[in-house]
């Protein structure tokens, strides 16, 4: 394996990032967060069943919504296909999704590779290389379907575009084009790529380099027209219309979400990485700075405008990951190369390598969300007609969002909080004029008590299932109750 490795490093890190990321697509079900499921996998299933999920369509919505179509649209494009070679069940089809998505992340581990290579050689490339492939948290969020990372691939393109032909003067106009067209595709994925690229076009600019700057430009504009422009004119008459919504919605809300402390990503980079070991490559990040001005700019402002930006959410930060790591190992290793390793730096390298290595199998295998995938998995193979359930969330105020694609099928879902309960069954009739078939108590607290107040709505009811979450989803929700993954206990009424 030695051998093969110091013979064909790409293709070994290739193999090795493949096989690790094909044990996520199998065993690491489910979805990370809301947008990854809610945004993308419910809108797109919805339009090929000639519905509309999130009321994005006109004719469902006054406004455009904020959100781009991109993505959005791959994935009806998926399902679509997958419903015309009859593949129904919902877990075959987000198998099958994050299969797409672990073979279309190896293109991060290939640019990561050539970039480094071309930075700094093939030694140091190998090992960067083989670590970004086993970096503990990238084949879980590689087969997940967050734009932050789907959005990464055109980025490096470019990037690796421009270190490879750092003295070529005679490239084609057209292939500058064909370049930026590439990385517009990023920015009609997720809209902060912009500051990417715009720091891509600052280094140009600060190297008097007008011709690739105007050309790549050019391609970036060309390619925004096409993937966001035309098909928001194609729905709302009039383009750049969910773009301009989104300015105003996240500037009307900014305060609205999670908000944290100026250097809360800073502090997240350091952790990832594992202290002191993340406080080493984020060292050398900032100490090569001019060496690597190219990779340097544009992730050091895209880390600037979310660290100012009020909502902070872990995920945003997600897209200049590989960057931050290129610099930074780069750095690092440089310098064992040229100095060896002293005392500080050996023991933190291996107490990384070990916690990564704990981790990768953990995270890798989690199924993510699994309560509420498998509650409503539950019913897929239901042949009974099902109206509406109820999901009875007592114990909180807000009311529980449930991924109804996983159920194969389109029902009402009557949500219970602390707020919304009726007082009795005429209560229940009046408000909501539906015969739901099942009910779902989200956790075990009260649960005696709320079974007994549901009785006096629906006085014969059988627990038929109970869904645990998995390990991790547990441990997240102790750690943080905001982390809704308790125990579902599922009840028929009869």
């Amino acid at each position: 394996m030695y051998k093969y490795l110091k013979e064909h490093p790409l293709r070994f890190s290739l193999i090795l990032g493949l096989v690790i990321r094909l044990i996520a697509v199998i065993f690491s079900k489910g979805y990370g967060m809301h947008d990854d499921h809610y945004l993308v996998i419910e809108t797109a299933q919805s339009w090929v069943e000639g519905l509309d999920y999130n009321n994005w369509l006109p004719e469902n919505s006054e406004i455009p919504s904020g959100h781009s179509w991109l993505y959005p649209l791959i994935n009806y494009v998926h399902f679509l296909f997958f419903d015309f070679i009859g593949v129904d069940d919902p877990q075959l089809k987000m198998l099958l999704i994050r299969l797409i998505l672990s073979v279309y992340s190896l293109s991060i581990i290939y640019y990561t590779f050539k970039i480094v290579n071309k930075i700094s050689g093939i030694e140091i490339a190998t090992k960067v290389t083989v670590l970004t492939s086993l970096l503990w948290f990238m084949p879980f969020l590689s087969v997940r379907n967050l734009v932050e990372i789907i959005a990464i691939p055109p980025l490096m393109y470019s990037v690796w575009f421009f270190v490879k032909h750092k003295t070529d003067n005679n490239i084609k106009f057209y292939v500058l084009f064909f370049v930026g067209f590439i990385a517009g595709i990023s920015f009609s994925i997720r809209y902060q790529t912009l500051i990417f690229l715009g720091g891509i076009g600052l280094v140009l600019l600060f190297n008097k380099d007008y011709k690739r700057l105007i050309y790549w430009g050019i391609g970036i504009i060309l390619s925004i027209f096409a993937f966001q422009g035309l098909i928001d004119y194609i729905i709302w008459g009039m383009p750049f219309s969910e773009l301009k919504q989104y300015f105003i919605y996240n500037i009307d809300n900014a305060y609205n979400y999670e908000t944290n402390v100026w250097y809360s990503y800073l502090l997240l980079l350091g952790g990832i990485f594992v202290p002191p070991f993340g406080l080493i490559i984020m060292f050398y990040f900032f100490k090569n700075y001019k060496k690597y001005l190219l990779l340097f700019v544009p992730t050091l402002l895209f880390l600037i405008f979310h660290s100012y930006f009020p909502n902070k959410q872990e995920r945003f930060i997600l897209t200049i990951v590989p960057f931050y790591s290129i610099i930074g190992m780069v750095g690092f290793f440089e310098y064992i190369k040229e100095n060896g390793y002293n005392k500080f730096y050996r023991i933190s390298f291996i107490f990384f390598i070990i916690i990564n290595m704990l981790l990768l199998p953990i995270i890798t295998t989690t199924y993510s969300k699994k309560s509420m995938v498998d509650a409503m998995y539950f019913f897929y193979n239901k042949k009974e007609n099902i109206e509406s359930i109820i999901v009875e969330n007592t114990n909180k105020e807000n009311l529980k969002l449930m991924p109804i694609f996983y159920s194969g099928k389109r029902f009402n879902i009557l949500e219970f909080s602390s707020k919304t309960i009726p007082v009795n069954k005429e209560d229940f009739v009046l408000r909501y004029h539906n015969h739901p078939s099942y009910i779902l108590f989200i956790e075990d607290k009260n649960l005696e008590q709320r079974v007994s107040k549901i009785k006096k709505l629906f006085p014969h009811i059988q627990l038929k299932k109970i869904i645990e979450p998995s390990l991790i989803d547990e441990v997240l929700h102790r750690l943080n109750p905001k982390n809704d993954n308790q125990t579902i206990y599922i009840y028929q009424i009869v």
